[in-house]
């Protein structure tokens, strides 16, 4: 990988550049987080569940409402996330729909065209616009290492819980 970008989708760089395709990193993601997977391009949305959650916070937060599910123990939203392991999003939608989520895996870029197809707008700008595709990339920098005095900022507890125990 030639291309670091703190405010890009690692997901997205991997497959732009051609190390991975999208079916292997939504299959992969999918996996080790214990989430199911969702293709958004096949998916027709329930009314009732694109009103629940605004297309700007859909936007902001790059996440799509699915499907409402009525249950033994009550509704849950699915909800189709390019960061499933967003606690922030998660926490924000559930307040906003008032009813729990079952977070969705899904790529970025088609959480994107399903939030304009769905509800209208201009298209969302994603990580990877403007970036050479990756016979251009030769030019950016490669990737090195921190200096040793340099340390490097990480999420604390970031995926030290479990995604099903916040529904």
């Amino acid at each position: 990988i030639e291309r670091v970008d703190s405010q890009g989708d690692l997901g997205e760089l991997l497959v732009a550049e051609g190390h991975l395709d999208e079916g292997t990193l939504l299959q992969t993601i999918g996996k080790a987080l214990n989430l199911n997977p969702v293709r958004l391009g096949d998916v027709e949305p329930d009314r009732k569940a694109l009103d629940l959650v605004g297309r700007e916070d859909c936007a902001e937060l790059f996440l799509f409402p699915v499907h409402v599910e009525q249950g033994r123990t009550g509704a849950h939203l699915h909800v189709a996330m390019a960061n499933p392991a967003d606690v922030r999003a998660i926490k924000r939608v559930t307040r906003k729909a008032r009813m729990r989520i079952r977070p969705l895996v899904a790529l970025a870029r088609e959480v994107r065209e399903a939030v304009v197809r769905h509800y209208g707008g201009e298209p969302i700008p994603g990580p990877m616009d403007g970036v050479a595709p990756p016979a251009a990339a030769a030019s950016v920098a490669p990737l090195h290492a921190p200096a040793e005095s340099q340390e490097i900022a990480t999420p604390s507890g970031l995926f030290d819980f479990g995604v099903a125990d916040l529904s």
